[in-house]
């Protein structure tokens, strides 16, 4: 049993080193590209056009915040454009006035 105690890490430690190596008997790796954001093209597009999205948004959102402070300045004083006829049935083919 001592034996056995004694000789089981040798044999694991050299069957470890004939066959459990990585890269003993594989071919070579190519060599690591860099992981840095600025140095990968698919990374600055993908950049480039959430940049372009986000300022499109923004002109968006301004746009829509001046329209909305346009008509409300305007219809302080604006009367409603579907509301022609201050009698209401003028031009209703469905009024009983016609």
């Amino acid at each position: 049993m001592l034996v056995v105690i004694l000789l089981l890490p040798l044999i694991g430690a050299g069957l470890w080193y004939v066959l459990g190596r990585p890269g003993v008997f594989s071919a070579p790796a190519a060599a690591p590209r860099s992981n840095a954001p600025d140095d990968d093209e698919d990374f600055l597009r993908q950049l480039e056009v959430w940049r372009r999205q986000q300022q499109r948004e923004a002109e968006l959102n301004q746009r829509e915040a001046d329209l909305k402070r346009k008509e409300a300045e305007s219809g302080e004083d604006h009367t409603d454009p579907e509301d022609h006829n201050h009698n209401g049935s003028a031009g209703n083919p469905n009024s009983k006035d016609n």
